[in-house]
């Protein structure tokens, strides 16, 4: 008898094939990572689709999910499952490149609020962990928002027990994740 593999949405590939093939999904799980109701998501769609069949063993994703929402948000979701190190650099340049997407001519007002999002299988700073959380650029002295147009989060995988209760869908998704059967 021939083993069945199991493929879960850990995989990047398997992430990627379930969110562009179900957009009731896909919007389900960006309103929760946002914390906004799925009905004020007018519309999410995937602007780096994969091509369904080539490869699930594959791991040549450059971003697992980019997409526009309601078209004025941009959203990066990338699984991380491997602590390499360099996590906060790694998800700066991903929301830099993704928010640095003006033309020449037009004004810095067309820059869309650009969200950065780690769902990572391993904890961030192991001094503070946390469920989730999210990061802005701020001013140190007074707290200051310097701009609503950067966001990075993070959900830590491996913290699900830490969710608040007003975090009880998110650790559905995360577990969703984690899950090995």
């Amino acid at each position: 008898m021939v083993e069945k593999k199991f493929y879960g949405m850990s995989n990047d590939y398997m992430l990627k094939a379930v969110l562009q093939e179900n957009e009731e999904v896909l919007v389900n799980l960006v309103s929760t990572l946002m914390g906004i109701d799925e009905k004020c998501v007018e519309s999410c769609v995937i602007v780096n689709p994969i091509e369904l069949g080539k490869s699930i063993d594959s791991k040549d994703c450059i971003l697992d999910i980019k997409l526009v929402v309601n078209e004025n948000e941009i959203i990066n979701i990338e699984l991380q499952l491997e602590n390499k190190g360099d996590w906060p650099e790694r998800s700066l340049l991903y929301w830099s490149r993704t928010y640095d997407r003006i033309k020449v001519g037009e004004g810095y007002d067309t820059l869309k609020s650009t969200y950065h999002i780690g769902i990572l299988d391993f904890t961030l700073f192991r001094d503070n962990p946390e469920f989730y959380s999210e990061y802005r650029l701020m001013n140190t002295q007074t707290g200051r928002l310097y701009t609503d147009k950067l966001s990075i989060r993070i959900l830590d995988l491996t913290n699900i027990e830490l969710a608040r209760e007003d975090e009880a869908e998110l650790a559905n998704w995360a577990r969703i994740f984690k899950a090995s059967t």
